[in-house]
């Protein structure tokens, strides 16, 4: 059973822990892992300014988590040993459903090793050629495309 809920500043260390197991998971030289986690990690500031969303399993521990603004996802995390059960489809669609109506396409920027998932859930890479390669678009009801809440 998952437990869906917002995450605030008293969270931040088991939000990092999940980034953390992430990224050491991601299929990458181990140096390159080590260089940009501190880059992808939050602080207090990042919190202040996102709406973050986590999935809890037997609401204690923190296995997922998202976070965005009024237009841009900045980050989906989930757990090595939970991927793949459909958590991340869940904190994509949190956050999709919340994002203002009236604003522009939500926009995510992937990292290059995470670009299938958000294939595979329907986004649609940008045409814009100035666009960072690895930038996709979600246009319409991200819930008409079969994302269902896993989290109770």
């Amino acid at each position: 059973m998952f437990d869906l809920r917002p995450l605030y500043r008293e969270h931040i260390e088991d939000i990092n822990a999940v980034i953390s197991a992430a990224v050491n998971a991601w299929p990458m030289a181990e140096r390159v892992r080590r260089l940009s986690l501190p880059l992808l990690q939050y602080d207090a500031e990042d919190i202040r300014h996102y709406n973050l969303n986590g999935c809890f399993v037997a609401s204690r521990a923190l296995i997922g988590v998202v976070a965005w603004d009024n237009q841009c996802v900045h980050g989906l995390y989930v757990q090595p040993d939970y991927q793949g059960q459909g958590i991340g489809r869940t904190l994509l669609a949190v956050a999709a459903q919340t994002i203002r109506r009236d604003a522009p396409p939500l926009t995510l920027r992937a990292q290059r090793v995470s670009a299938p998932f958000f294939e595979h859930v329907g986004l649609s890479p940008s045409r814009d050629p100035s666009d960072y390669p690895y930038t996709f678009m979600l246009t319409g009801d991200f819930s008409s495309r079969g994302i269902q809440s896993t989290c109770q």
